[in-house]
């Protein structure tokens, strides 16, 4: 899902490539996935775990991830 979320986005894909940030922001949502089984990966997360990443580092982001879908689910 990453790659065609952020196709335009360098941060996260490059050259047909996931960057560091990329398998970054692959890792928060593969931990979200494992933490909350029940719910697990749903299309689009990655929009807001990214974005959350851009802006901070990969635990805070997963932090405020997790806070921010708890709220909701």
């Amino acid at each position: 899902d990453i790659p065609r979320t952020f196709a335009n986005w360098g941060l996260y894909y490059q050259a047909g490539r996931l960057t560091q940030a990329g398998k970054e922001l692959q890792q928060i949502l593969e931990a979200y996935d494992v933490w909350k089984s029940r719910l697990g990966y749903v299309q689009g997360m990655s929009h807001l775990a990214g974005t959350l990443l851009a802006y901070m580092d990969q635990y805070t982001a997963f932090v405020c991830f997790v806070n921010l879908l708890e709220s909701f689910f």
